[in-house]
């Protein structure tokens, strides 16, 4: 397990020298979406958190490291 977890240190630290911060226009959309689905679909703070972070991981993150 503290191999595992010192391989995800190591990604991370990768990720966040990379992207110093997140722009305030994707931090706003995720503000939109976390709100809204609060909202309508009456979701759990979880799940709430788990579609932010899917949005913000797969739609940008990962699009803005991993950029060739």
């Amino acid at each position: 397990m503290k191999h595992l977890t010192e391989i995800v240190h190591s990604i991370s630290l990768s990720i966040f020298e990379k992207v110093n911060t997140i722009p305030y226009a994707i931090r706003q959309f995720l503000k939109c979406l976390y709100e809204s689905a609060r909202v309508h679909f009456k979701a759990e703070e979880l799940d709430l958190f788990r579609l932010v972070g899917d949005y913000l991981l797969k739609n940008w993150l990962l699009k803005v490291v991993f950029h060739k």
